[in-house]
């Protein structure tokens, strides 16, 4: 059964794309049924009723398309869940929608303002959702600069799992690395392929953060992570801040980003990859190294490893930061959550997560803490201070028209 679709695709009409110059969409029998009625209605009275996913209005790979051959003018039309279809998972639903094109008057999408109507699974009309055609050129993760990776480096598979057994690794990291950001795609349905690692993750879709993209990287993270993703906007497109960000806005985003679960940095030592040996810096620790001297440190290696530490990319960069109120909350929360941590690390399952020096990640120190219940009541406050900075940031993430 699972090779009856292969070859599916391999027809006449492929081949006319393809020589056509459309690309990776001329594979696919939905956009090769589409591109046939293109050429067979030419200069024809006709409207198209097209039952369909929502790709073809918005996808990266579909861009061509748009740009040559779907120049039809939207009427109406709706959308519903495919939740609808027996069979189908109610855990990974996504928007199916009935739309009506006039085929007689070409009209570029992008220049449409294309609006449907929402319907639920009792079809009852519950929202009216506006379908963003933008050119990929406009998509968000065309904004973030991607530096070449040059530099081999051990391949993350998690916050503390070197994987060197993938086929693709992706073992390269830029000069001046400081994390790898996982950023899959572009959409909403990608939306849980977004963390910050110490280490290049191990399949497509990551790049380096250095100083130089440091803040566009804060940004990026928290405005695909901060908007809940629903079956509605699940095909949607991230786009481009439509005017230039403020201070503050980025500010938050960082702290956000620092205290969120899918930053997943962390420190490591002595890992082994590639018959070289790597001491793993954790870049986003966000305290300076004088303040954590003057903590009380509950392991003897861990405070001996603070007498050569040097002040961290991200401490330095909080240093000079003038905070909104909402952000500076969590980040005194926070230090008490480090302070109590560093102080109970004898009591900690340090080994089970590699804590092995001063420079731990976030994701170290909160699954320790977890794992044997200490620091609850902090870690839940610091849970709604979180969740206040995100209520900030969200309607600042629609103004910016990146949402």
């Amino acid at each position: 059964v699972g090779d009856s679709k292969e070859g599916v695709g391999d027809t006449k009409v492929r081949q006319i794309m393809h020589d056509d110059k459309l690309g990776e969409v001329s594979r696919e029998l939905f956009a090769q049924f589409i591109y046939r009625i293109k050429k067979e209605f030419e200069g024809k009275i006709a409207h198209f009723g097209l039952f369909s996913k929502l790709k073809y209005l918005n996808a990266n790979n579909d861009q061509k398309f748009r740009d040559r051959i779907f120049h039809f003018l939207f009427e109406r039309g709706f959308v519903f869940s495919s939740a609808n279809f027996s069979g189908t998972s109610k855990s990974n639903q996504f928007p199916v929608g009935f739309l009506i094109w006039n085929l007689s008057m070409a009209t570029r999408l992008e220049e449409q303002e294309i609006l449907v109507d929402v319907f639920n699974e009792r079809i009852e009309k519950i929202d009216v959702k506006r379908i963003s055609s933008e050119n990929r050129t406009s998509f968000l993760s065309k904004w973030i600069e991607r530096p070449a990776a040059t530099v081999s480096f051990p391949p993350f598979g998690s916050a503390i799992e070197v994987k060197a057994t993938n086929t693709d690794r992706r073992d390269r990291v830029a000069p001046d690395f400081l994390a790898s950001f996982m950023c899959k795609g572009n959409d909403f349905v990608n939306q849980n392929y977004t963390a910050f690692l110490s280490g290049p993750y191990v399949s497509a879709g990551a790049l380096s953060v250095t100083p130089e993209n440091f803040e566009q990287a804060m940004v990026v993270h928290a405005v695909r992570r901060i908007p809940k993703a629903t079956w509605i906007n699940d095909r949607d497109q991230f786009l481009q801040p439509n005017a230039e960000l403020s201070q503050e806005f980025i500010d938050d985003c960082t702290i956000w980003n620092l205290f969120s679960n899918s930053n997943q940095t962390a420190s490591l030592r002595g890992v082994e990859y590639e018959n070289r040996v790597y001491q793993i810096r954790n870049h986003f620790f966000p305290f300076l190294i004088s303040d954590v001297k003057k903590w009380k440190v509950g392991d003897s290696q861990i405070a001996e490893s603070l007498s050569t530490g040097v002040d961290t990319f991200v401490a330095e960069w909080l240093s000079h930061r003038d905070l909104s109120p909402e952000a500076l909350s969590i980040v005194r929360k926070g230090k008490q959550i480090y302070q109590y941590y560093f102080e109970n690390l004898g009591q900690l399952p340090t080994t089970k997560f590699k804590i092995e020096n001063w420079d731990a990640g976030w994701w170290q120190i909160r699954n320790a803490l977890g794992d044997v219940n200490l620091g609850k009541e902090m870690m839940a406050e610091l849970k709604a201070l979180h969740g206040d900075l995100r209520e900030k940031i969200l309607p600042e993430i629609s103004r910016y028209g990146i949402i």
